[in-house]
């Protein structure tokens, strides 16, 4: 997280909010794109391989791999043309920087496959280091030593680093997964219909979270607010160290509640509610940095950053919520109730882009931000309220 946000500092600074802006707005199509093209066999990857026996596993990986190459090649190729064809004719200044950065997708999704295989295997170290920290300091690399060459940066050689730290982080991710013995296996008919049943029902909460996460930035882009798109994008990185530790936990826990719920439920909650005491206490001591100095944090990054203030507040705020509540999404996907959880995911989706529509003409960046508050705290009690009902766990502060 210092790494990219160090990264997002360096490219906020020398691009300026306008390029920066339409930097995050282009890579947000990669990262909205790449989560979807996996169909949500990633989170079949985390879920079952530590229950399966290596055959089985190795036949996972590979038709996952397979099916991810057939989908991110067509949507290359689609999204690409409807930029040149469509998006070019009224916003021409996107069309370079949308082409060269939608051709990271296939590294990206293979990424996230590698990622989750280490996941799902208990190599977690292994899943985290090319994407969060091999690939910030690559392009952190590259940024530096154009610096020292007396050379500018421009958006498109920001994107082209980006393309570079995606690959080298792609062949990390790889090295790392040989590490785990893991080689090509070719799966049996039935398995590849169970798979991609699972696989379906994960696909569609993957869409619905995606979309959750990516909708706030991807329609200021289409309201064409470029340059609030930098700014958001920065609240929305610091407003991340809040969740942090609850995403390392996350990360950490989820093949142990797939192969614990069943036989150590009650250590199980325990361990986790003891974690999200510590976790929503460091959480409370950011949200008050935030709260007394956001606004000189912010100017660090230029000082047309300044007016993210209330927004990074709001984000903070409901990231905080999301720390009280505990891992109930995680938990709910991880013991068999993804049903449950894409029900509650779904609604949230529908409330985040319909307010978005509403408060983003009215409010800009502000409007956003409250958007993806109310729609984060609705999946969170939603998913708290399952979890207690259907499990009888309550992992929150209290």
């Amino acid at each position: 997280m210092l790494l990219t946000l160090v990264l997002n500092w360096l490219l906020s600074n020398q691009l300026g909010a306008k390029d920066y802006g339409i930097y995050t707005y282009a890579f947000s199509w990669v990262y909205f794109f790449g989560s979807l093209s996996i169909l949500g066999l990633d989170s079949v990857l985390q879920r079952e391989l530590i229950k399966y026996a290596p055959e089985k596993a190795l036949g996972l990986i590979a038709f996952t791999r397979k099916i991810n190459t057939i989908i991110t090649a067509s949507i290359v190729i689609a999204f690409a043309l409807v930029v040149y064809f469509v998006i070019s004719t009224t916003a021409l200044h996107l069309t370079q920087p949308l082409i060269l950065a939608i051709l990271a997708l296939p590294l990206y999704s293979h990424l996230l496959i590698n990622k989750s295989t280490c996941i799902g295997l208990k190599a977690v170290e292994n899943a985290l280091i090319p994407e969060n920290i091999i690939r910030p300091l690559v392009i952190i690399i590259s940024i530096l030593l154009l610096n020292f060459y007396a050379q500018p940066l421009e958006i498109n050689n920001a994107i082209l680093f980006n393309l570079l730290a995606f690959f080298i982080a792609y062949l990390a991710s790889y090295l790392y997964t040989r590490k785990l013995n893991i080689k090509s296996a070719k799966p049996k008919i039935v398995e590849k219909q169970q798979w991609s049943s699972l696989g379906l029902t994960f696909f569609l909460l993957t869409a619905t979270v995606t979309i959750n996460s990516k909708a706030d930035i991807l329609m200021l882009g289409f309201f064409g607010e470029t340059a609030q798109v930098g700014i958001y994008n920065i609240a929305v990185k610091l407003a991340m160290f809040i969740a942090l530790p609850l995403v390392i936990v996350n990360q950490i826990i989820t093949p142990f509640i797939a192969e614990y719920f069943e036989s150590k439920q009650n250590q199980l909650a325990l361990v986790i509610k003891k974690s999200i005491r510590i976790i929503f206490l460091t959480g409370s001591i950011i949200t008050l940095i935030f709260a007394f100095s956001g606004e000189t944090i912010l100017s660090y990054f230029g000082n047309d950053f300044r007016t993210g203030y209330f927004t990074l507040i709001i984000l903070a705020i409901g990231q905080l919520i999301n720390l009280f509540v505990g891992p109930v999404g995680n938990v709910l996907t991880m013991s068999k109730y993804e049903n449950l959880a894409l029900k509650s995911m779904i609604w949230s989706t529908v409330i985040n882009i319909l307010l978005n529509s509403l408060l983003i003409p009215l409010y800009d960046i502000d409007g956003a931000a409250l958007a993806t508050f109310i729609s984060l705290v609705y999946w969170n009690i939603a998913q708290f309220i399952i979890v207690k009902k259907k499990l009888n766990m309550n992992l929150s502060v209290i």
